[in-house]
């Protein structure tokens, strides 16, 4: 029996979809990087293979709230602080929000960086974009804080609990879907012409990945044992992080791989890395101007 997390969708309406769909990006993935918050405080960025081998870890000394790559880097938020990475574990460039902002989920595409940006102590909240150097390109109000963004070449995808609004350049929905049975969108990922996200049903014990085209029409789900903290998806399948473990499903909904930690692993945000590139520079930054939440600055500079 299919459980239906979306309003409007029938599990007859479902199976005539199909159970297998192939619309993603058909690079291969060269690293799975997952945000271990450790239980016994060791916050890393933890690498993996496609098949879930694990790799190093890169300690950033503090809980990630935030995680995506590119082909310049590693991008890692740590609550009102964004610091990129290159190859070598070496902060490049460095963003951090004067007035507490904090970056509580992180995209990367097209050559922008997006961030979830909420001040939960004063009920605004809204996603900003930065280029590779982390100097701001552009900011947006959204009604609700924000559980998961992602992007792709035709627009940026947020989820607010049981809502995910597709915005256009400007600003504008250009799209949405809303779960009727309150399920929670806690993480989101795009590829190719497909966006997924983490559906958590908190308060019954049902969770599972869902899939959606560009226009959010629901294109697949299938139930998962566990919360689901993370997800990521490439060619190959989706991955999905849960507690101290990292599954692998295809597209289907069959386990491909999994890797379980030890017990003080706890497993959050997922990003798959591309093959690095040179760093070219670090720039500077922009201001931080939502509903006059404060500025942004880089470290050693005094904030506006």
């Amino acid at each position: 029996m299919i459980k239906t997390f979306l309003k409007g969708v029938t599990p007859s309406v479902l199976a005539l979809l199909g159970a297998s769909f192939t619309g993603v990006d058909t690079a291969s993935a060269l690293t799975i990087l997952a945000a271990d918050n450790g239980l016994n405080g060791s916050d890393a960025v933890v690498s993996f293979s496609p098949s879930l081998a694990r790799g190093s870890a890169l300690s950033v000394g503090a809980a990630i709230t935030g995680l995506a790559a590119d082909s310049s880097g590693t991008y890692v938020a740590l609550a009102n602080i964004i610091n990129k990475y290159d190859a070598a574990g070496t902060v490049i460039a460095n963003i951090t929000s004067a007035r507490q902002a904090s970056f509580d989920a992180l995209a990367a595409s097209g050559g922008l960086v997006y961030a979830a940006a909420n001040l939960r102590f004063s009920g605004v909240q809204g996603y900003v974009s930065f280029n590779q150097n982390l100097i701001l390109q552009s900011e947006h109000l959204v009604p609700n804080l924000i559980t998961g963004i992602t992007a792709d070449s035709s627009g940026v995808y947020v989820a607010s609990s049981n809502i995910i609004n597709k915005y256009d350049a400007a600003g504008a929905i250009s799209a949405n879907i809303t779960s009727a049975s309150q399920a929670s969108f806690d993480a989101l990922a795009a590829s190719g012409s497909l966006v997924y996200a983490a559906a958590n049903l908190r308060f019954s014990g049902v969770q599972g990945y869902v899939s959606f085209n560009q226009n959010l029409i629901l294109q697949s789900e299938h139930l998962v044992p566990n919360l689901i903290t993370g997800i990521t998806t490439d060619s190959s399948g989706v991955y999905l992080a849960m507690s101290n473990s990292i599954v692998e499903y295809d597209f289907s909904g069959n386990v491909l791989a999994s890797y379980t930690g030890s017990a003080s692993d706890y497993f959050t945000a997922l990003a798959i890395s591309p093959a690095p590139a040179p760093e070219t520079g670090r720039g500077e930054l922009g201001l931080f101007s939502l509903l006059a939440a404060g500025c942004i600055a880089r470290r050693r500079v005094s904030a506006c």
